[in-house]
């Protein structure tokens, strides 16, 4: 077991759907910003959610909430239409802290306030 926290910003609202089982589930999509380099790397994690947790998240999150999600990394492998291998980073069993309201939208999930190496106090 991989555990991993993340904070991020939704680059969706969330997305509400039954699975093949009957259960109902929030499905959202967070983008964390990084820098290698000096230059900007976005990863995309996908956060399957269920329960008082997904009820939160339909009433809380919208597109660009800045979010914490705590859970435990999952890495899958697929193939695209196109034939490609690809690779999808998923954070299971997840709790999610909502670092900003859904109407406050000061920051975007593709550009949220950045950080220089400057302000880091270590």
């Amino acid at each position: 077991m991989k555990k991993i926290t993340i904070i991020g910003n939704a680059t969706k609202a969330p997305e509400q759907f039954a699975t093949t089982s009957g259960n109902e589930m929030v499905r959202i999509s967070v983008a964390v910003n990084s820098y290698e380099k000096g230059e900007k790397k976005t990863e995309y994690f996908t956060v399957p959610l269920f329960g008082k947790t997904a009820a939160n998240a339909l009433q809380y999150l919208d597109k660009g909430s800045k979010v914490a999600v705590n859970g435990d990394l999952v890495i899958r492998s697929y193939v695209s239409k196109a034939g490609d291998k690809k690779l999808s980073l998923e954070i299971s069993n997840a709790s999610v802290e909502y670092l900003s309201s859904k109407s406050e939208k000061t920051e975007s999930a593709e550009g949220w306030n950045e950080l220089s190496t400057e302000d880091i106090p270590f």
